[in-house]
């Protein structure tokens, strides 16, 4: 029953009554709200007990089976309830599409499901999705290619001036490769924004391995374009190469990162550099077997610059069953130029060579450091403009390695051991210097090169050079080890030459000088170890330094008196400290022993 409202003409009495009866009516409203919030909290109890059973309902009932098999995920992993799988799962599939556009702008393009009004790419192997792909690729936005059941069949290329991301790996196939520029199959030309990535694809460029007429179906081309980054990518089979970084003279790729990537099985190179500035090489495998080229590529076309170039932390193998495959080639049109080129901590195998600059072209500033090879030949290099450092690097190779007409050559820190793989038991030398000049051989290990006619390092004229003489070089701390002959000096004279602190475990010489009229420094810091002896050639030289000059272990000393105690070599010398008139300068051993056999020598006049 509603209460009254108390009016103005209410007595005192009657308006004491009506508050009263308001007050009851509050407490009255009271119990029933508490009433009220005991019969919800039991209800919701009731609830959850109810969803409980239901579980345990779905669970354990007659179709437990079925719901045993719903709760388990696809990776295997069993969920308390069905609910919570599907809660999981749509968790893990937002994480995913999160992930999916992370780098990529919100406005970016699913092929499978682009805007109204563009054609559907289909992934399904038979449709052709080149018209498709390349439609929306036009309108500049972010592409995001997922993975399907079967993959993208294309039959030309795809102009890129966005970025483009693969979800899972999606296999992209060209098919029909005619090895021209019209079945590239991702083309990025003139591209001067922030960043374009293209990445998470595999891209088969339909090369079958035999094919020979043709090299410029790549599977990724990029021209005349800045900050382009290609990684975590498959890139396979293209008929010409898997990444080609190049163009004009005047209209040079630059900041070009292509790392992280899979190169297999290009026609011609993993990656191909014909005119590029700041291009980045890092951290991919490339595998190759023809011997076309080589799997990273040098090459500038006609008046270009390959310059500031970095080949990192790369795995190799380049085999083409035989002994012609190369990992890094050099080779320059006329007016070409390569340079400061850092080639670091790559590791592998290659049939032929490590790195082979073809011809007789400019370069300078090449730095190759740290890397370890096995192959035919380490280096083999024609010809340079200054500045050539090969330091740290582990070479398994058979030797036979040329530096030719390369002046300040630095070679310092390196292993080069001929570990009797190939036939020839090591009769190449380690390396050789073909008409170079000031070259410093520091710090480095030889092993197993048995040449007593070339030795581990060699210096010898060049045919097309008119030096007569090799000057300039500081050959320092090495180790000769099981080798035949250390150091040799062919067809040239030497001059200037400083050899010191070296050791040398040879069976024949430590150091050979072919040529009349030579100077070289030869001290007595050297350390012949081996059975060989320590100098061939001596009366080439126009100073002998040291008595080891003359016989191994000699030594040269002053005494008192003939020695009568302690072992002596051969050749050995102690003048007297004071000598007298009608006396003799000293005595020398003709017999080495202990003491051995001693006779004076050098008459004083009176």
């Amino acid at each position: 029953m509603p209460i009254e409202h108390i009016n103005k003409t209410d007595t005192l009495n009657e308006g004491r009554e009506k508050l009263n009866a308001a007050i009851d009516g509050a407490n009255a409203a009271d119990v029933t709200s508490k009433a009220a919030d005991t019969k919800a909290t039991q209800a919701l109890a009731n609830s959850e007990s109810t969803q409980t059973q239901l579980d345990t309902i779905v669970i354990d009932g007659d179709s437990s089976v079925e719901a045993a098999q719903a709760r388990v995920d696809e990776k295997g992993v069993p969920h308390t309830t069905l609910k919570a799988r599907i809660d999981d799962g749509f968790e893990k599939t937002n994480q995913q599409l999160a992930e999916t556009f992370d780098n990529l702008s919100v406005d970016g393009i699913n092929v499978l499901y682009p805007p109204l009004g563009l054609t559907p790419a289909k992934g399904d192997g038979v449709t052709d999705d080149t018209y498709a792909l390349r439609e929306m690729a036009l309108l500049g936005r972010p592409l995001v290619i997922p993975k399907t059941d079967s993959h993208y069949k294309i039959t030309g290329r795809i102009g890129l001036t966005n970025s483009v991301k693969g979800i899972n790996k999606p296999l992209i196939k060209m098919y029909d490769t005619q090895a021209t520029r019209d079945t590239i199959m991702f083309d990025v030309i003139g591209f001067k924004g922030n960043e374009l990535h293209i990445e998470g694809l595999e891209l088969d460029g339909g090369y079958d391995g035999i094919g020979e007429e043709g090299q410029h179906s790549h599977n990724i081309n990029i021209e005349d374009s800045s900050n382009v980054y290609v990684h975590n990518n498959i890139l396979k089979n293209a008929y010409g190469d898997g990444v080609y970084v190049g163009i004009g003279a005047t209209t040079q790729s630059k900041n070009i990162h292509i790392y992280d990537n899979q190169l297999i099985n290009a026609r011609r190179c993993g990656v191909a550099v014909t005119s590029g500035n700041n291009v980045f090489i890092i951290n991919n495998h490339i595998v190759k077997s023809n011997s076309f080229v080589g799997a990273i590529d040098l090459e500038p076309n006609s008046n270009c610059e390959v310059a500031h170039i970095t080949i990192e932390d790369n795995t190799f193998n380049v085999d083409d069953g035989g002994e012609s495959a190369n990992f890094i080639s050099v080779n320059t049109a006329v007016g070409g130029y390569v340079k400061d080129v850092l080639i670091r901590s790559n590791r592998g195998f290659a049939s032929n060579e490590f790195i082979r600059k073809s011809n007789a072209s400019d370069l300078s500033d090449l730095y190759i450091d740290g890397n370890e090879f096995k192959g035919k030949r380490f280096l083999n290099i024609p010809i340079t403009k200054g500045n050539v450092e090969i330091t740290n690097n582990k070479d398994h190779s058979r030797g036979a390695n040329n530096l030719t007409l390369s002046d300040f050559v630095k070679l310092i820190g390196n292993t080069f051991i001929y570990d009797g793989d190939y036939s020839g038991e090591g009769t190449s030398p380690a390396i050789t210097f073909w008409s170079c000049d000031y070259a410093t051989v520091k710090d480095n290990y030889f092993r197993g090169f048995f040449s007593s006619v070339y030795g581990s390092v060699q210096f010898r004229a060049y045919t097309q050079s008119e030096r007569e003489i090799t000057r300039g070089h500081i050959i320092s701390d090495n180790n000769f080890v099981n080798g035949a002959l250390g150091v040799r000096f062919s067809e040239l004279r030497t001059y200037n030459v400083t050899i010191v602190r070296n050791i040398f475990g040879t069976s024949s010489f430590g150091v050979s000088v072919e040529e009349n009229n030579s100077y070289a420094y030869i001290d007595d810091t050297n350390i012949y170890s081996g059975t060989g002896d320590t100098l061939e050639g001596k009366t080439n030289l126009i100073r002998l330094h040291s008595a080891d000059n003359y016989v191994k272990n000699a030594s040269v000393t002053f005494n008192f008196k003939i020695p009568d105690r302690g072992t002596w070599a051969r050749g050995s010398i102690v003048y007297r400290s004071v000598p007298s008139a009608g006396g003799n300068v000293g005595w020398v051993c003709i017999e080495g022993g202990s003491p051995g056999v001693w006779k004076e020598f050098g008459a004083i006049a009176e």
